[in-house]
C-alpha cells in the first residue's frame, strides 16, 4: 500500500503551522496507546508488525490516483475551524477535505483542540492527522440538525471504482462519541450512529483502502470503527474504550482486515471485536467472504464475537479475551493460536468448518450466586435445528482447561462439550495434547454422538470422558470415539451412556493407553454390551484382577512387580441404572 509519510519540508511546515517546535513532540506519543493500568507486554514493536499473514498476497494494487503534498491546516484563516468544544467545526473541516482533494490528495493537520462535527464528506487519498490532543467529538443531541449522523463520515460517502483506491489514513486522532449526552441507546435506539463508518459500492470491484494508527475511539452509542463492504484496512495501536456495540466491527463481505495492537473495554460498554455478516452484507460478486488477520488484541471486558459469512478466514495470535466468546464458521477457516480466553456461560462455537486452537488457555468464568453449569471452552454445536453441516473438524493443539478462581465450587465444569451429532456427519472434535485441570468435573462431554479423536491429552479432571450415543429424532446419532496415549491422573476413567443397539453399535478405540488401576473406574447408565471395542489399555496394579476389576473387552491388565498379565473377555462396569456392579471376566495369558 502506498503510504502517505512526512518529508522534513511538511514536518517543517506542521510545526510552523502549529506555533513553533513545542508541539512537535506530541505527534509520536499516539492517541492509541493502552491506557496505564493495561499490560503492554503483548505490544509487537513498530518495526515488526506484518501487514498480513505470510500466506496472504500482501497489499492490494493502488489506484490511479497519487496522493499529491497538498496540505491543509484546519485552523487556518481560509478553513476556520475553532476547535474549542463550542462551534460546530464540520462546515470548516469539509472545506479542508475539498481543498486538499481538489490538488490530488495530501495531508489534512488537526492541530490540538476539540473540533464539533457531525458529518464529513471524507475523500481517499488523504491522511487525516492528529496534531497532540485532537478530539473529534460528536456534538450534544440537543444540537444535531439529524437523528443519527455518523460522527466523521457523511451517510451518503461509498468509494466507488474499477481499482482499489487511494488510502484514507487517519492518524493519532481522538474520536469521542459523547454517548452521555445522546439519550437512549441501549436499545439499539442509535444503532447506525458509528464514530467511523468506511465501505464501497459492491457494484464495482474496487475496495476503499484504510489504514488507521494510534487512534482511541471512545464513548459511541453504535460502533467505535465500523467496516462495512469492499474495504482493505489495516488497523494498528488503536484502543475502544465504551463504544456499545463493538470497538472494531466487520459487517461487509469482500472485506480484508489486519487488526494488530488493539486493546477494547469499557464501564459502561464493552469495546469488543464483532464480524457480524447478515442481513444486506454482500459485497462485490455477492461475496460475503472476510479475510481478517489479528495480532495482539487485549479484551478485558470486551466481546470477542465473530459471526462469518461462507468462505472466510481467519488467523489471530496472541488475543487475551475476558468476556463474551461467540464464533460462527460456517465454510470457513478459522486459526487461533498463543490465545487467552475467559469463557462465560452461553459461549458456543455453531457450524466449524475447520476451527483450530494452539497453545490456547481456556478458563470458565462464574460467580459465587446460583452458579450455572460452566465451560471452559465454549460448547460445540456443530449444528442447529434444521440444519445438517458435514466434515466439519475443531481441533485443539497443546491447549490448557482451567476454572476461574472466583467460581463457586459446586459448579460443575466442563472442558469441551460437544452437541449432539450424526454420525454419518463426520463432524470431528481432535484434542491433541495440553491438559484439563483438576478443578474441571469433565474433561470431555459428549452429548448424543460424534466424533472424537483424543491423542496425548493429560487429564486430572474428576472424570476425563463422558459420552452418549443413540438413535433418536436427530438420526444415528451414536458415538465414534479414538483415545490415543492420554495420561489420566485421577480415580475415575470414563462415563459412559446411551441405548446399547446392535444396528447402531457406539464404537471405541485405545491406542498406547497405560493407566494406574486407580483411575480404572467405569460406569454406564444403559449397559455396555451394544457398544463396539478396538485396541486395548494397559492397566497396572498391585495384585491380579477380580471380578469386581472393571474393564472394556480386550484391555491388558498387567502386575507392577511380576511380568504376569490378563486380558478381559467381558466387560466390568458400575451399572447406574440399576445401582450395581457388573463383574468382569478376566483371563490370565503369556505376557506380551
Amino acid at each position: 500500500m502506498r503510504a502517505i509519510r512526512f518529508n522534513l519540508g511538511l514536518a517543517v511546515m506542521v510545526v510552523l503551522l502549529l506555533g513553533g517546535p513545542a508541539a512537535s513532540p506530541a505527534l509520536s506519543q499516539g492517541r492509541g496507546a493502552a491506557p496505564k493500568d493495561q499490560p503492554l507486554e503483548w505490544k509487537v514493536p513498530q518495526s515488526q508488525i506484518k501487514i498480513g499473514p505470510p500466506q496472504w498476497k500482501g497489499a492490494p494494487p493502488q489506484g490511479d490516483k497519487a496522493a499529491a503534498p497538498a496540505t491543509a491546516n484546519v485552523k487556518d484563516m481560509y478553513f476556520g475551524a475553532k476547535g474549542d468544544g463550542a462551534r460546530d467545526d464540520t462546515a470548516s473541516i469539509q472545506s479542508a477535505v475539498d481543498f486538499v482533494h481538489a490538488r490530488g490528495g495530501g495531508t489534512i493537520i488537526f492541530p490540538p483542540g476539540t473540533y464539533l462535527v457531525t458529518s464529513v464528506n471524507l475523500r481517499e487519498g488523504i491522511t487525516y492527522q492528529g496534531v497532540g490532543e485532537a478530539v473529534i467529538k460528536r456534538p450534544d443531541q440537543l444540537f444535531q440538525k439529524q437523528k443519527f449522523p455518523r460522527t466523521f463520515t457523511n451517510q451518503k460517502y461509498a468509494y466507488y471504482g474499477e481499482k482499489d483506491s487511494a488510502p484514507i489514513i487517519f492518524k493519532n486522532l481522538v474520536f469521542d462519541g459523547n454517548s452521555q449526552n445522546q439519550g437512549p441507546y441501549k436499545k439499539y435506539e442509535q444503532e447506525h450512529a458509528d464514530l467511523l463508518f468506511l465501505t464501497a459500492r459492491r457494484d464495482s470491484p474496487g475496495r476503499l483502502q484504510v489504514v488507521i494508527e494510534d487512534c482511541l475511539f471512545r464513548n459511541s452509542v453504535s460502533d467505535g470503527i465500523s467496516i462495512y463492504k469492499n474495504v482493505d484496512v489495516k488497523v494498528n495501536n488503536c484502543t475502544a474504550i465504551d463504544c456499545f456495540r463493538g470497538g472494531f466491527l466487520i459487517l461487509g463481505g469482500n472485506t480484508r482486515a489486519v487488526l494488530t495492537n488493539y486493546t477494547g473495554k469499557g464501564k459502561n460498554d464493552p469495546a469488543g471485536i464483532d464480524v457480524e455478516l447478515s442481513g444486506d452484507s454482500e459485497g462485490y460478486g455477492n461475496s460475503t467472504k472476510v479475510e481478517f488477520y489479528m495480532e495482539n488484541i487485549n479484551l478485558p471486558d470486551g466481546v470477542f464475537d465473530i459471526g462469518l459469512g461462507f468462505g472466510s478466514k481467519v488467523v489471530g495470535k496472541n488475543i487475551y479475551s475476558h468476556g463474551f466468546f461467540n464464533l460462527v464458521a460456517p465454510g470457513s477457516t478459522v486459526t487461533l493460536s498463543h490465545c487467552k480466553f475467559g469463557i462465560p456461560p452461553g459461549a458456543r462455537i455453531v457450524w466449524p468448518h475447520r476451527v483450530t486452537f494452539e497453545h490456547c488457555e481456556f478458563t470458565a468464568l462464574g460467580n459465587k450466586d446460583k452458579p450455572p453449569a460452566l465451560q471452559a471452552a465454549p460448547f460445540i454445536a456443530w449444528n442447529l435445528s434444521g440444519t445438517s453441516e458435514k466434515n466439519q473438524s475443531v481441533t485443539f493443539i497443546n491447549c490448557k482447561f482451567n476454572v476461574a478462581d472466583g467460581v463457586a465450587p459446586e459448579t460443575k465444569v466442563n472442558g469441551i462439550a460437544t452437541g449432539r451429532d450424526g454420525v454419518d456427519y463426520h463432524n470431528i472434535l481432535t484434542v491433541q495434547g495440553g491438559n484439563f485441570s483438576k478443578r474441571i468435573n469433565e474433561a470431555l462431554a459428549m452429548y448424543r454422538g460424534g466424533h472424537w479423536r483424543i491423542k496425548d491429552a493429560v487429564v486430572e479432571s474428576a472424570l476425563p470422558f463422558a459420552w452418549t450415543g443413540f438413535k433418536d429424532s436427530f438420526g444415528d446419532a451414536y458415538a465414534d470415539i479414538v483415545i490415543d496415549g492420554a495420561t489420566i491422573k485421577t480415580k475415575k476413567y470414563m462415563a459412559i451412556g446411551g441405548y446399547p443397539d446392535k444396528n447402531h453399535p457406539n464404537r471405541l478405540e485405545h491406542k498406547n493407553l497405560e493407566m494406574d488401576e486407580s483411575a480404572n473406574y467405569i460406569s454406564s447408565f444403559y449397559g455396555l454390551e451394544g457398544n463396539q471395542y478396538a485396541g486395548h489399555r494397559v492397566i497396572w496394579g498391585s495384585a491380579p484382577p477380580t471380578p469386581a476389576t472393571h474393564g472394556l473387552v480386550g484391555d491388558i491388565y498387567r502386575l507392577k512387580d511380576s511380568p504376569a498379565e490378563w486380558v478381559c473377555t467381558k466387560a466390568g462396569y458400575y451399572y447406574e441404572r440399576e445401582k450395581k456392579q457388573i463383574m468382569a471376566e478376566w483371563q490370565p495369558r503369556k505376557p506380551s
